[in-house]
C-alpha cells in the first residue's frame, strides 16, 4: 500500500500503552486516521504520540482534510471538520493536537459499544480496522490473578463486539508468547498451546473467543503473539530498562543464571511489524490478491534465500534460518490468524546481558544465579517467524528489522544517563 495512497481511519484501544503508542505514531507517520479509544479520566493521554518534524509533514501531506484532535463523550460526536491545527496547538481545553489525524474518544473499555457512535463520527465514517492493545495485569502482582485475567477478556470482547458495530473490515489484537507454554524448539503458530499461568491462558482463551466471534462478524482477524519487545518507554521494571538504568549508574543488579535462549525485539520494530502484517491482509498490498511473479515459497526461508522477501538481516545478529510452517507451502495456502511477532536475534540470555553491560561501560556488575526466577523457571524463548517474513515479504516495501540489540540498548541507556 504506497505511502501516497489515501489512508482510512483505523481505531486504537491501548494507544497509550508502551507498544500501542509506537504503533499509533507509526499508522499515524503513515497517513492513516487513528482513533485513540481511552479509558474515561486516563491520565496516561499525556502518552499519546507526538510525532517528529518530519512525521508530522509526512502525515499532512497524505491528508485529505488536515484535523484536530478533539475531546469526546464516547456518546456524543463532536468531531470538528476542517479545523488545522499545528501540535501543540490547544483547541478545546486541556487538549493538545499532536497529530492532525489523531482523534481521542474517552470510554468505558468494559461498555465499548456505548462509544461506537463516537467512534464513528471521529472516524467520519466506518472505521478500516481495529486494533485492540489494550490488557492490564502484566506485572507480577497481578500476572496469576485470575480475576485480573478474566476482567481482561471481558473488556476485550466489548471491544470486539463494538469493532462489529463499527463495521471493521479487520480486527488485530496483541497476543503473547506465553500463550505457548513451555517449547522445546522454535515456537511456531501452529504448535499447540499449554499456558503455565493465568496471563497466557487468559490470552488464549480470549484468542479463542475472538477468533470466532471475528468469524461469525465477518472480520478478518489477526492475533499478533508478541516475545520480548524492548524500548525506551518500557516498564521500568523489564530486564533491559533495569540493566541499562542500574549498570549505568555502576550499580549491581542481581539476575537468574540467564543460560536460556532469549529474543529481544525493539518496540518501533514491533510496531512496523504490525502495520506491514495489516497492510498485507487488508486489501490490495495482500499477497491472497496481489499480482507478483509467484508466490513466495516458504522452501526460499529455510534455505536461507531471505532475498526473496527483501529482508536485511542486521549487521551482527545472529539469524536463525528457521523450517517452513508447512512443508514448502506458497504464502498463499497460509490464511492463519496468528502471526508472531519477534526479532531474528535469538541467543543465550546471558550473551544479551552481558552485551548491555559492555554498552553501559563495564562500570556495574551482573550478579548471576542471585535472582529468584518465576514458577514457570528459566525457560527459552525460540520464536519461529518464518510466517511474519513470508506475509510482509509480498508488501510493496517489505518489512524488515533495522534495531540491532545495541543500538536499542544505546537508546535507553543515554536516556537513563539523561
Amino acid at each position: 500500500m504506497p505511502d501516497n495512497d489515501k489512508k482510512p481511519y483505523v481505531v486504537v484501544t491501548g494507544a497509550t500503552g508502551f507498544l500501542g503508542r509506537y504503533l499509533a505514531a507509526e499508522l499515524l507517520g503513515k497517513g492513516y486516521g487513528v482513533v485513540a479509544v481511552v479509558r474515561k479520566g486516563s491520565t496516561m493521554q499525556g502518552k499519546l504520540p507526538e510525532p517528529t518534524k518530519g512525521e508530522e509533514q509526512r502525515a499532512l501531506s497524505n491528508m485529505d482534510e488536515p484535523r484536530a484532535a478533539l475531546h469526546m463523550d464516547g456518546s456524543l460526536i463532536s468531531a470538528k471538520r476542517g479545523i488545522s491545527a499545528k501540535p501543540g496547538v490547544s483547541v478545546e481545553p486541556g487538549i493538545s493536537v499532536d497529530y492532525p489525524n489523531l482523534v481521542t474518544v474517552e470510554a468505558d473499555l468494559s461498555k465499548a459499544a456505548d462509544a461506537v457512535p463516537g467512534i464513528c463520527g471521529a472516524a467520519q465514517g466506518t472505521p478500516a480496522a481495529w486494533f485492540h492493545f489494550a490488557w492490564g495485569g502484566v506485572n507480577r502482582d497481578e500476572i496469576d490473578s485470575r480475576r485480573a485475567q478474566q476482567e481482561n477478556i471481558a473488556m476485550s470482547m466489548s471491544c470486539l463486539e463494538a469493532a462489529r458495530m463499527c463495521g471493521c473490515g479487520v480486527f488485530v489484537d496483541a497476543g503473547s508468547r506465553v500463550e505457548y507454554g513451555i517449547v522445546d524448539g522454535p515456537m511456531r503458530e501452529d504448535l499447540e498451546c499449554h499456558p503455565v499461568n493465568e496471563y497466557g491462558r487468559a490470552k488464549l482463551m480470549y484468542y479463542r473467543a475472538a477468533r470466532d466471534g471475528c468469524e461469525t462478524a465477518g472480520m478478518r482477524y489477526v492475533h499478533l503473539r508478541f516475545f520480548s519487545v524492548y524500548g525506551v518507554g518500557d516498564h521500568p521494571w523489564s530486564l533491559v530498562s533495569t540493566l541499562a538504568r542500574e549498570l549505568s549508574g555502576g550499580r549491581s543488579v542481581d539476575v537468574s543464571a540467564c543460560l536460556h535462549r532469549w529474543n529481544f525485539m525493539h518496540v518501533r520494530d514491533a510496531a512496523t511489524a504490525v502495520v506491514a502484517v495489516y497492510e498485507a491482509v487488508s486489501g490490495g498490498a495482500s499477497p491472497y490478491n496481489r499480482t507478483r511473479k509467484g508466490p513466495i515459497d516458504l522452501d526460499s526461508l529455510r534455505e536461507g534465500r531471505q532475498a526473496e522477501v527483501s529482508y536485511a538481516l542486521q549487521e551482527g545478529a545472529s539469524v536463525a534460518v528457521y523450517e517452513a510452517v508447512s512443508g514448502g507451502a506458497s504464502v498463499t495456502d497460509m490464511k492463519t490468524d496468528i502471526v508472531n511477532i519477534a526479532s531474528a536475534d535469538t541467543r543465550v540470555l546471558r550473551e544479551f546481558t552481558e552485551e548491555i553491560l559492555s554498552i553501559t561501560g563495564n562500570k556495574g556488575q551482573l550478579r548471576y544465579g542471585a535472582f529468584e526466577q518465576a514458577k514457570e523457571g528459566a525457560l527459552s524463548v525460540e520464536p519461529d517467524i518464518t510466517r511474519l517474513l513470508a506475509l510482509t515479504g509480498a508488501l510493496p516495501e517489505p518489512w524488515r528489522e533495522r534495531y540491532t540489540f545495541r543500538r536499542g540498548v544505546e537508546e535507553i541507556a543515554a536516556r537513563s544517563l539523561n
